[in-house]
């Protein structure tokens, strides 16, 4: 084999790093069997000196490795020799697109000069990667794996949410872990978590639930699609599901009492973790007693409404804490795009029913005069509260 187009591309890939005017390489087109399906490469800065960061794309996981220069010319080098056959090398204002199978280079100008961006801290604070196969199926970011502008809020949400949870997931087993999303809709936080446990989990298996058929459908063709074994979507409602093991629970954006029915579950199934973000919280405002000490949140609309939310969600944590629940409450979506901004995470402990919750549930009711709240008819604790 005549290697004298693959030595002149590595020479323009050493020159572009060097001039600090390399964008991005992308290898594919496998010359073997294999489970990659690409390789793409980028510079980032380390510790203030210059790396390449390969991102190897599997079938099933994405696997991120940082290499100095020499390094990383020696594998692009092997890489296509050995396993791929085509190399695009995109730099600050030209194309450069290697074809080992006809042994040539073609070179085009591009379209825009945008400015190198090294700044690895920029890429590395997500913890979800763009390469990731789900991303494209779901329209988020186009074929080589750039972000699509219109996106950028929703990649921000998939990203804040693993961003949170992932503290707890670190907790949670190594070995086996069985995961179900109640209201998964259209799948986008669902693939999510399961591709960022895949990799740490050893058996995982992860269950979407969504009363929308053709949404099960779809997601269950991207599942496929990106051989996601373990994960499967069905189409029902909380109440029908009867999971014989139960690690971790997730309900985001589950309507008004959905919310109750789902941490309910998880509660009745022991659920070492349940996860929800809250939606509307008609229940709770509809019975709130106008009084005339709360004359002044009543005259307004919004402030009913911010109360209730408030109230509602407290009580949810209160009743998780009396069943030997740990939680918290943090914000999940940026205030600046919806109100409906909070999550509940709660970690099952080993400590008995906690009275004190009751206590504190009984003088919130009292305060505002709500003859129920609905998780109490659902919960065990209806009698006690």
């Amino acid at each position: 084999m005549d290697d004298k187009h693959l030595n002149t591309l590595l020479q323009i890939i050493k020159e572009s790093v060097r001039n600090n005017d390399l964008k991005k390489i992308t290898l594919s087109g496998l010359r073997m069997d294999a489970d990659e399906i690409k390789t793409i490469i980028k510079p980032v800065m380390l510790k203030d000196k210059l790396h390449l960061q390969h991102v190897e794309h599997h079938s099933q996981k994405v696997i991120t490795k940082n290499h100095n220069l020499e390094d990383s010319l020696k594998m692009i080098q092997n890489y296509l020799t050995r396993k791929y056959l085509y190399a695009t090398v995109v730099t600050l204002d030209r194309i450069h697109q290697y074809d080992g199978k006809k042994n040539r280079i073609f070179r085009s100008k591009t379209q825009t000069a945008a400015p190198v961006q090294l700044d690895h801290d920029r890429s590395k604070k997500y913890l979800v990667p763009l390469t990731a196969p789900y991303l494209h199926a779901l329209g988020i970011t186009t074929k080589e794996s750039d972000l699509k502008k219109n996106k950028r809020d929703k990649f921000l949400q998939i990203n804040k949410f693993i961003e949170l949870l992932d503290p707890t997931l670190k907790k949670m087993s190594s070995e086996k872990l069985s995961v179900m999303d109640m209201g998964s809709g259209k799948g986008y936080l669902t693939f999510a978590l399961y591709q960022h446990l895949y990799e740490s989990v050893e058996s995982l298996t992860m269950k979407g639930v969504e009363f929308r058929p053709h949404l099960v459908d779809q997601c269950n063709k991207i599942a496929n699609r990106c051989d996601y074994r373990g994960l499967s979507f069905i189409s029902g409602k909380i109440e029908d599901q009867n999971e014989q093991e139960l690690d971790l629970l997730i309900a985001l954006h589950a309507c008004d009492t959905a919310t109750d029915d789902a941490i309910a579950y998880g509660v009745e199934q022991n659920a070492n973790c349940i996860v929800c973000s809250p939606c509307c919280h008609k229940q709770v405002r509809r019975s709130m007693s106008k009084s005339t000490s709360l004359d002044a949140i009543y005259q307004h609309g919004i402030l009913q409404e911010r109360q209730a939310e408030i109230l509602t969600d407290t009580i949810r944590m209160l009743a998780l804490n009396y069943h030997g629940y740990r939680t918290k409450i943090v914000e999940f979506i940026s205030g600046e795009h919806t109100a409906k901004n909070l999550m509940i995470i709660a970690e099952r402990t080993n400590i008995d029913n906690d009275p004190k919750a009751l206590i504190e549930i009984r003088d919130l009711k009292k305060i505002f005069g709500i003859e129920y709240h609905y998780i109490e008819r659902i919960l065990p604790t209806e009698k006690a509260i």
